[in-house]
């Protein structure tokens, strides 16, 4: 589903995605506090509307000769319903596309979950393959991009707006540092692993040439040996 960011930019909500102290991804207020407060408010309004019956006469002589009714509604009012009902509904559809941000967000939550250490040990299990490596490294890269290409550093959808930035920030550097880390690990591998084909070479040109031909064909052998090299 694709997420579309409204025109509005003065939500009545603000949440941020974030990480809390386990490192997890979650919404600060979360989502269903958000909703309860939008409850909270309505609630409140109910309540006012029902002590406004308690003190209308109080209200009505104070205006002296300029009385004009009060328009009370009694809590039962279809009018009450209908309100609340509204709502709920504007709530629920508000909150739409911010919890689907919030998922699409935790889908990277293995990111903060990875370090160096672990990740050299998990490849040194598997032979630690130059072309393992590569793929975790092209792994992590595209991590760091997808994470900056997820959604804007700010969301807003109808009431509620997310701010998205630092986390953001903190996903892309993790995945982008990993992938950094890792290429140099592969740059040392291959680098060792040329030094290590080399040094066999050098010690077999030297087991070959140091002898003294016993005899035509050994020297032949040195100097095809010699030649290839």
């Amino acid at each position: 589903e694709h997420l579309q960011s409204c025109d509005t930019k003065t939500p009545l909500f603000s949440v941020s995605l974030l990480l809390d102290k386990h490192n997890r991804i979650v919404s600060k207020p979360s989502l269903s506090a958000t909703n309860r407060t939008m409850v909270g408010f309505l609630d409140d309004m109910l309540k006012s509307v029902r002590e406004m019956s308690g003190i209308e006469d109080v209200v009505l002589a104070f205006l002296g000769d300029t009385k004009v009714p009060l328009q009370c509604l009694d809590v039962n009012d279809p009018v009450v319903h209908e309100t609340q009902t509204y709502v709920a509904r504007a709530m629920e559809a508000a909150l739409k596309g911010p919890q689907l941000l919030l998922e699409r967000f935790q889908q990277y939550q293995y990111i903060m979950d990875q370090d160096l250490e672990s990740l050299v040990a998990d490849l040194k299990a598997k032979d630690g393959a130059v072309s393992e490596l590569r793929a975790v490294v092209g792994r992590f890269t595209r991590a760091a991009d997808e994470v900056n290409e997820l959604s804007n550093d700010e969301m807003f959808f109808g009431m509620i707006g997310v701010d998205c930035r630092h986390l953001k920030q903190q996903l892309s550097t993790k995945a982008a540092t990993l992938a950094q880390q890792l290429s140099q690990l592969m740059m040392n591998e291959q680098v060792n692993h040329f030094l290590d084909a080399l040094e066999e070479e050098m010690d077999s040109m030297v087991h070959t040439v140091q002898p003294v031909p016993a005899n035509i064909e050994q020297l032949v052998e040195m100097v095809q040996f010699m030649n290839q090299a």
